[in-house]
């Protein structure tokens, strides 16, 4: 499903060229609420249609981020959102498959989070900071944001917020 959006006539045009090109058809509006809805509160069946020892790994990536090279364990079915810089990813909840997004998003500038597990295996479920260092007018700018809502360092752990 693709999201148009923009003046009238470009999203009127861009409707019909894909009708014309690949068979696309047009949801109506309370089929495209329902459908855009699900997928931003996860509800879509995509989402809970897991195997057992899998996991729910966001992606938070640059928009000029190309298409990623996946392991094979990872399921090739993926949903993006926000132009690419959000990818939904189903995978093995291991530590190998953990890495691998981690370098993977680490080397295009972006960021891994395991959003829903279908196991009871621990793994680390986020980046940790150290892992992607922020330049030095954006720590500081953190440092002061954080300072401002915990002052005494209670809730400081390392990980992405």
């Amino acid at each position: 499903t693709i999201r148009l959006a923009g003046a009238k006539a470009a999203v009127i045009s861009a409707s019909q060229m894909m009708q014309d090109r690949i068979g696309a058809t047009a949801l109506d509006d309370s089929e495209a609420d329902l459908f855009w809805r699900n997928l931003r509160e996860q509800q879509l069946s995509w989402f809970n249609q897991m195997p057992n020892h899998h996991a729910l790994w966001r992606l938070s990536l640059p928009a000029n981020c190309p298409v990623l090279e996946l392991s094979k364990d990872c399921s090739p079915k993926i949903i993006m959102e926000w132009h690419g810089q959000e990818r939904w990813i189903q995978g093995p909840a291991n530590e190998s498959t953990v890495k691998a997004l981690q370098n993977l998003a680490l080397e295009h500038g972006g960021h891994v989070t395991c959003f829903r597990l279908m196991s009871t295996v621990a793994i680390e479920r986020f980046t940790r900071l150290e892992s992607n260092p922020l330049t030095a007018g954006l720590e500081m700018v953190q440092k002061r944001l954080r300072h401002s809502f915990d002052p005494f360092g209670v809730f400081t752990t390392g990980r992405l917020p």
